[in-house]
């Protein structure tokens, strides 16, 4: 969790606060270190007037989880820019899932498994109506929100994580499967579905990576 690695580079005096839709998964707070506090806010309310020009420094990433168009956006860069003092920064970490690969560790490894999910994630995608094209343009929305880009780039997955991003990934895409392919169809697209996640974890243990770009972008408000 982003504040609680900041914590261990900065003096006790910085106070770090991490922000989620839910707390369901956060430490008990008796766990955490004494200068980070978790709380939960919804990133497209009005940011409360106690938190307007407050923060030197906002990080935010996955954010394409949960946006879901223009106005999502739109609304999304006002409240980041309403939280940050002037001369704050803005860091946003998110993955491309219109890079979504499979990867192979050398030639000839078969990944028919792999292949396929990437194939499903797309078309469903597509069906739903989702458009990430925001995120390689994330340097252009820090642009129109009046923020000076200072950095931006576009990371592959370094090879050492490719086996445990993959794994965090079919994790994430079985939790996923109950919600959207449950009862209504009988349970049995979602049955398929989780046996292709199986099929695509054993690819992974001979040496086949599931994985997409990240895109990181770092701006700077006014003084």
């Amino acid at each position: 969790m982003w504040p609680i690695e900041v914590s261990k580079t900065l003096p006790p005096s910085a106070q770090l606060d991490g922000f989620d839709i839910s707390g369901d998964q956060f430490p008990p707070a008796e766990w955490l270190p004494p200068n980070v506090r978790l709380s939960t806010a919804d990133a497209f309310a009005p940011v409360p007037e106690d938190l307007v020009g407050r923060y030197d420094v906002v990080h935010l990433r996955m954010m394409v989880i949960v946006v879901r168009g223009q106005e999502d956006l739109e609304i999304l860069m006002q409240n980041l820019v309403l939280l940050l003092k002037p001369g704050g920064h803005l860091q946003w970490s998110d993955c491309d899932p219109t890079s979504l690969a499979a990867i192979p560790n050398r030639p000839g490894v078969a990944h028919p498994a792999t292949s396929r999910l990437s194939e499903q994630m797309r078309a469903m995608n597509t069906a739903r109506g989702a458009d990430w094209s925001w995120v390689s343009a994330l340097p252009a929305l820090f642009f129109h929100a009046s923020l000076t880009v200072l950095a931006s780039a576009r990371l592959p997955i370094a090879p050492e994580l490719r086996a445990s991003w993959t794994d965090n990934q079919l994790l994430a895409f079985e939790e996923m499967s109950y919600v959207m392919m449950g009862p209504a169809d009988g349970g049995e697209v979602g049955v398929g579905y989780r046996k292709l996640l199986a099929d695509v974890a054993q690819e992974t243990r001979a040496g086949v990576g599931l994985c997409m770009n990240m895109v990181v972008c770092v701006g700077r408000k006014g003084v």
